[in-house]
């Protein structure tokens, strides 16, 4: 049986550095939400800069300030990121309807101002998220943060709500539950 729970989730890619306030409207605007995943990417963030679909191809972590992801509940803008390569956010918040979509997509999200303040980090530089100690590593620098609740590691871990429901419905254990 698979044992998701007990596996070790560790996070390491290069950053990119995004402002306050990314709307879901500015990750992709609604008139791109439709269109197949391909053509999505190529307008991802674009609202913030031209350069920006081609920097996020070469970037696994999002490093982000307040609000990541406000605005709109459509899922299009967690997937968007997702079919990038984005594996994690690390920002001061997100929104709410953000925050799940990004969940249930498998983009780990963790909140921590003091990185994010950090004026050492720039884009292309390497960052390592360690659920397991509660750190994020940059260099000689740690951070620690409050590691998310069981229930989303293993969504996480799973690679998305699908996953973690097509795991659940095949009786493998995930964790403590069956």
């Amino acid at each position: 049986m698979k044992q998701l729970a007990s596996e070790r989730v560790v996070i390491t890619g290069k950053i990119l550095r995004l402002p306050d306030r990314v709307s879901g409207d500015i990750i992709l605007p609604a008139a791109y939400a439709r269109l197949p995943t391909q053509a999505m990417l190529e307008h991802v963030l674009k609202g913030l800069s031209p350069e920006l679909p081609k920097k996020i191809a070469m970037s696994q972590i999002i490093v982000a300030g307040e609000g990541f992801g406000c605005g709109t509940g459509r899922e299009s803008s967690a997937t968007v990121l997702k079919e990038a390569g984005i594996q994690a956010i690390v920002a001061k918040s997100f929104g709410r309807l953000f925050f799940r979509n990004a969940i249930n997509r498998g983009i780990l999200l963790v909140e921590a101002s003091p990185i994010v303040d950090s004026d050492a980090l720039r884009d292309g530089d390497e960052l390592s998220i360690d659920l397991d100690s509660q750190e994020i590593r940059f260099g000689e620098s740690r951070y620690n943060f409050q590691a998310p609740p069981q229930i989303i590691r293993e969504i996480i871990v799973a690679g998305g709500l699908i996953n973690y429901g097509k795991i659940l419905l095949s009786g493998e254990r995930i964790g403590n539950s069956v």
